[in-house]
This record gives C-alpha cells, structure tokens and sequence, in this order.
C-alpha cells in the first residue's frame, strides 16, 4: 500500500491540525489507502453529500498542505453522520474512529 503517505512533524508540527490529518490518515489507511482520484470521484457521484473535493485537495488534506478546505468539503470526506468517507472507501459500519475524542473532525 503505498498511498499518500502522513507527514513528519517538520512541515506539519503538533498540533490540531496534525491531530486532523492523523484522524483522516486512520480512515484513510482503514480504507485500504485508495487514489486521491478513487476517492475525489466517489463523493462526486453521490448527490447526497454537501460538497465535493477534488483529487488535489484530497492529496492537500491529506498531506497537510495549503490551506483546510470548506467545512462542507471536508464533511464530504469524514462525516460519520453519513457515513460518507467510510462508505465511498468501503469501510463497513463501525470499523472507523468512533468516539469524538478519537475523531475530533466529525460534528456529532
């Protein structure tokens, strides 16, 4: 599994938003570490999420890099309220981060 890869602390020290791109690098790999392109295609075939992101900001988020996106966007990614991030990256119900300490990017 290569995939895109967790910074060191160098470009993205301690702190919430490494505590961010840990939580989205765990769903991440539990996922089986699909293509930014896999992943940025499967939230936008769904009409039921409130945004989209596109290969680049998924390798952004991921990588810590630039600027977070829209909350919308990010929902999109890891919302556990729809299950989007683990569904559209076929992880099955329950196998994510589940407690709001352990998964501080899901509004609850």
């Amino acid at each position: 599994m290569v995939g895109v890869r967790m910074p060191d602390e160098g470009p993205l020290p301690p702190g919430a938003r490494r505590d961010l791109v840990l939580a989205v690098h765990e769903l991440y790999g539990l996922a089986g570490k699909p293509s930014t392109r896999t992943i940025s295609a499967r939230i936008r075939d769904r009409n039921d999420l409130p945004g989209t992101l596109s290969h680049e900001s998924v390798s952004a988020v991921l990588r810590g890099a630039g600027s977070l996106p829209r909350w919308a966007n990010l929902e999109s990614l890891v919302s556990r309220n729809d299950d989007s991030f683990t569904r559209q990256c076929s992880i099955s119900p329950g196998q994510g981060l589940n407690s709001r300490k352990a998964h501080p990017i899901t509004r609850h």
